[in-house]
């Protein structure tokens, strides 16, 4: 009974999985086109999933139906019930049309629609053969305490002591004081001046000798 029942979600999971590629693709080519028909220096566009609200609801394509950004954004997340809508799915492609500039041909609209319906199908058989089965959840074993590793004491190398040298001291400059000034007393004072008044009498007898010779 299980793996019926695994078995039948996983079919209604594929199909929702295909699906939202396929619409997935369109907003992609809707963007790209869209992109090279804005006109240059315009702001930056609204986000896609605002984007595809306000066309859907602008145009009406989605009747019955309160589009807003959160439902999108569900749909392209695989929300299974949004999924298995034929009229939301066929109105977000209406959408991307509408964006790219170019209408959705009826025929890729009718298969958009019949595999929407389809997921619809595949979830309600897989529902009434039990619920969504619930992953176990395997315990992962506690990774292993390495082991201690003994630390054992490095050997030390022994220390050089280099010798140290004392450099030699050099004896400071002795310094000789002057010899102190020499004070004459007052009487070889005189006697020092007399001798040059001497000299300078003698030095004028000599000169006046000398003229009366030249004479």
């Amino acid at each position: 009974m299980t793996d019926t029942v695994t078995r039948r979600w996983q079919e209604a999971d594929d199909a929702v999985e295909s699906l939202v590629a396929t619409l997935t693709a369109l907003v992609v080519r809707a963007e790209h086109r869209g992109s090279r028909k804005r006109p240059r220096g315009r702001s930056r566009p609204k986000s896609t999933r605002r984007y595809l609200a306000e066309v859907i609801r602008s145009h009406r394509l989605a009747p019955g139906l309160r589009v807003d950004r959160n439902m999108i954004a569900a749909l392209f997340t695989g929300h299974r019930e949004l999924v298995g809508n034929p009229v939301l799915v066929v109105a977000v492609a209406q959408a991307c049309g509408i964006i790219a500039g170019h209408k959705v041909p009826a025929k890729e609209a009718a298969r958009l629609r019949a595999a929407s319906a389809r997921v619809a199908r595949l979830i309600q058989r897989a529902q009434s053969a039990g619920p969504v089965p619930v992953a176990v959840a395997v315990p992962i074993p506690a990774p292993a305490t390495p082991p201690v590793l003994e630390t054992l004491p490095l050997p030390t190398a022994p220390v050089e002591t280099t010798p140290v040298v004392s450099a030699p001291v050099e004896a400071a400059p002795v310094v000789e004081a002057p010899p102190p000034p020499v004070v004459e007393t007052p009487a070889e004072a005189s006697r020092r001046s007399y001798w040059a008044m001497v000299a300078v009498a003698l030095l004028v007898v000599l000169i006046a000798l000398w003229a009366l010779l030249l004479r």
